[in-house]
């Protein structure tokens, strides 16, 4: 195998986005996506959820941010046509990196969104936890914990 370091070193650096700049509640913390996709391998592990699969999606699922940037679980709602263009960026970025296009199950799969979810409500929770309050977030926790517990009785 030869090593690309060009796609090495873009790949170890897009760790190093920082996550929620779109976001005026919580843009002034400081959370990357290498520390995200640690809490969420973490989650998994715990869960029991850790197949080499939905590990190795977790790993990459955020990479391709570094190029388009981390778009809001609201907008992407509001938005599904632009969200799945955007997506697309992504994932053109991440397979320029050198990463393969995931192998996830459809259980997989929905425990990966899950994951994500999850680990922006503990975000939340930690950093400003009087937006629980708000509409959205309390949406968000809400069909984070109803899908949590659906995919934990799937297995």
């Amino acid at each position: 195998m030869v090593i690309n370091f060009k796609q090495l070193e873009e790949a170890w650096e897009s760790g190093l986005t920082r996550r929620w700049h779109t976001n005026t509640h919580l843009s002034h913390t400081t959370d990357y996506t290498c520390g995200h996709t640690g809490r969420m391998a973490t989650m998994a592990v715990i869960l029991g959820w850790d197949t080499l699969e939905l590990l190795r999606a977790i790993a990459k699922h955020d990479k391709g941010e570094k190029r388009v940037g981390d778009f809001s679980y609201t907008f992407k709602k509001e938005q599904p046509e632009l969200a799945a263009q955007i997506d697309e960026c992504e994932f053109d970025y991440v397979g320029k990196m050198g990463f393969s296009p995931d192998n996830l199950s459809e259980l997989e799969a929905n425990r990966l969104k899950v994951l994500d979810q999850l680990d922006a409500v503990y975000w939340m929770r930690v950093h400003r936890p009087d937006l629980e309050v708000n509409a959205d977030w309390q949406y968000l926790v809400s069909d984070t914990l109803k899908k949590l517990n659906k995919y934990e009785m799937e297995a």
